[in-house]
C-alpha cells in the first residue's frame, strides 16, 4: 500500500504541473534506498521509480533525459505492466518526435500500436501517437486518416480534452499542407475545447498552432496576440519548451512586422531555452531567424553563417521544411554575394526536395 500511495501521491505531483517537486522527492526516494537520504523514505518498483522520473524530465522538456529513464523502464525484466509497457513506448515516441527523431518516434509508436491491439489497452492513445509519427515523417495523407478515425470516435464519446488534442495535430497537418483555412478552423476549435475542459497547457499548445498558421496566412497582427497569449499561459509553468517555443514564435511574428531589435532579444532568449534543453530542430529556426533579420540589415556574410548553423541543426532532425528554407536563405545570400551558379544549385536542390515531400516551403520566403 505504501507503494501505491507513493506512487500516487509522486503522479499527483506531475498532473498539476509541478515537476520540480516530484523531482525532488524522487531522488530523495532513490538516494535514500542507498542509505544517504533524509526525510520521507517512499517506497517504489524500480519499474516505476524510471517511469516517473522520466515523466518529470519530460515535463520540464527534458526529452533526452526522459528518454534515456523511459529505457531503463524497457530494460526492466519485472514489474512492467502490459498498459505500462504501452505507456513507455508511447512516451519514448513522444520524446523522439519532440526531438525531431522521425525514425525512432515512428518505431516506437507502430511497436505501442501493436501491442496495443495485442492486448486490445489504451489502443486510442497508440493510434494518436501514430498518427503524429506519421505527420513528422511527412506522410500526411496516413496522420490524416488516423486522426480523422479518432475524431469520429472522441467525438461519439464527448470527450473534449482529446478532440482538443487531435484537432491540434489536424491543424499542424493541414498547415504544413497549406490548407490555412482548414488550418486556422482547427486551431480555433481545439482551443475552445481546451478551455473548456480547463486545460490552459493543451490550449497553449493549440494557440502555438494558430499563430504559426495566421503568420504563414499574413494575419501578423492576430499571430502576434495569439504567440503573446500563449506565453502568458507558459510563463506560469515549468514547461521549459513551451517556454522557448513561446519566445522564437513570437520573434517571428515581430520580425515580420518588422521589429528587428525585438525580435533579436526573443530569439536570443529561446536560444538559451532550446539550448538548455538540447533541442536541435528548434535551435535552427533560431538561427534560421536571426539569420533573415542579418539579411534585411544587410549583414549578409553575418546572416550566410546563422543560416548555415540551422541547416546543420535541421539535418538529421526530420526537419525537412526548416532544411529547406534554410538552403533557399543561403542560394539568396550566395547570389547576393556574386555567386549565381552556387545560388543556383542550392535553390534548385531545396525546390526539389520540397517538391519531392509536398511541401511548399519554398513558397513561404515572405516569411
Amino acid at each position: 500500500m505504501q507503494e501505491k500511495n507513493s506512487g500516487q501521491k509522486i503522479e499527483a505531483l506531475i498532473d498539476k504541473g509541478n515537476f520540480k517537486k516530484a523531482l525532488l522527492i524522487l531522488k530523495a526516494c532513490r538516494l535514500s534506498h542507498k542509505g544517504r537520504g533524509e526525510g520521507e523514505e517512499l517506497i517504489l518498483a524500480e519499474s516505476e521509480y524510471y517511469f516517473l522520473l522520466a515523466e518529470c524530465y519530460r515535463g520540464l522538456g527534458f526529452f533526452d533525459t526522459a528518454i534515456k529513464h523511459y529505457s531503463a523502464v524497457r530494460g526492466q525484466s519485472t514489474g512492467v505492466s502490459p498498459e505500462r509497457s504501452i505507456q513507455t513506448l508511447l512516451r519514448l515516441a513522444a520524446c523522439h518526435r519532440a526531438l525531431g527523431n522521425s525514425r525512432k518516434a515512428l518505431f516506437f509508436a507502430e511497436k505501442a500500436f501493436s501491442e496495443s491491439l495485442e492486448s486490445r489497452l489504451i489502443v486510442s492513445d497508440a493510434r494518436l501517437e501514430l498518427a503524429l509519427a506519421y505527420r513528422l515523417k511527412g506522410d500526411f495523407k496516413k496522420a490524416e486518416k488516423e486522426l480523422k478515425t479518432l475524431l469520429k470516435i472522441y467525438s461519439k464519446e464527448k470527450d473534449l480534452s482529446a478532440l482538443s488534442f487531435v484537432l491540434w495535430a489536424l491543424g499542424g497537418v493541414y498547415r504544413l499542407e497549406g490548407r490555412h483555412k482548414e488550418s486556422i478552423a482547427a486551431f480555433k476549435t481545439s482551443i475552445k475545447h481546451g478551455l473548456k475542459t480547463g486545460d490552459k497547457i493543451s490550449s497553449g499548445y493549440s494557440m502555438f498552432g494558430l499563430a504559426g498558421v495566421m503568420r504563414i496566412a499574413g494575419f501578423i497582427d492576430k499571430s502576434e496576440y495569439y504567440y503573446r497569449k500563449a506565453r502568458d499561459i507558459f510563463s506560469k509553468t515549468q514547461d521549459i519548451f513551451g517556454k522557448a517555443y513561446s519566445e522564437c514564435g513570437l520573434a517571428n511574428a515581430l520580425r515580420q512586422k518588422g521589429l528587428l531589435q525585438e525580435a533579436l532579444k526573443r530569439y536570443a532568449k529561446a536560444h538559451r531555452l532550446y539550448s538548455l534543453i538540447r533541442d536541435r530542430a528548434d535551435l535552427g529556426f533560431v538561427e534560421w531567424g536571426t539569420g533573415e533579420i542579418l539579411k534585411k540589415q544587410g549583414k549578409l556574410r553575418e546572416a550566410l553563417k546563422h543560416f548555415i548553423k540551422a541547416l546543420n541543426l535541421f539535418k538529421n532532425k526530420s526537419e525537412i521544411r526548416g532544411e529547406i528554407l534554410a538552403e533557399i536563405s543561403i542560394a539568396q545570400i550566395l547570389y547576393l554575394l556574386g555567386n549565381p551558379r552556387q545560388a543556383d544549385g542550392v535553390y534548385f536542390k531545396a525546390v526539389k526536395k520540397a517538391r519531392k515531400r509536398k511541401l511548399r516551403a519554398y513558397i513561404e520566403t515572405f516569411t
